[in-house]
């Protein structure tokens, strides 16, 4: 085979075919470009079908359409709402009449004077104690390693058996 030494300059073609050869080299680019980008975009365009395909399919058996609640931290800059008059507490001075048909609200008898009760702090807000993380699934490369070696020492093992028995037959 004289691939090394050829002539790179010396043409095996008539010269009256020449014209033909040179429109054929034009249109093989031409197709040679064309064929390659249309088989990247089909490559792309099926990557992205299994792609969104499988997370379809997966959503429609797992059911997982619910997207996740936001959780906000209790007492860190948040002001707590007025309280509304059916929040108030019922020790008022005034009594709601059930039926009040045009009549107004009559003022209760006045309780003994009582000593104004004293403050009480408010406790500190707790926060939620952190949830225990769940251990991730092992899929390091601990189990990669010895099937690794494992082909590796079979594969020189076979090499070396094959290697010796081409050297004995000849």
């Amino acid at each position: 085979m004289a691939f090394w030494n050829r002539d790179k300059n010396k043409k095996a073609v008539l010269p009256e075919l020449e014209w033909y050869y040179d429109g054929e080299r034009k249109d093989k680019s031409r197709t040679a470009w064309l064929l390659a980008l249309v088989t990247i975009l089909g490559a792309v365009l099926l990557l992205l079908g299994l792609f969104f395909g499988g997370r379809y399919v997966y959503r429609q058996i797992n059911k997982d359409d619910k997207k996740p609640a936001a959780t906000q931290n209790e007492g860190e800059g948040e002001e707590k709402p007025a309280q509304t008059p059916e929040d108030e507490p019922e020790d008022s001075d005034v009594i709601p009449i059930p039926n009040n048909e045009g009549r107004q609200e009559t003022p209760a008898p006045a309780p003994a004077p009582t000593p104004a009760p004293k403050p009480t702090p408010k406790p500190a807000p707790q926060t939620p104690a952190p949830a225990t993380p769940q251990p991730l699934t092992n899929t390091g490369p601990e189990s990669v390693i010895p099937v690794f070696v494992v082909t590796v020492v079979a594969g020189t093992v076979l090499y070396s058996y094959k290697l010796r028995r081409s050297n004995a037959i000849r």
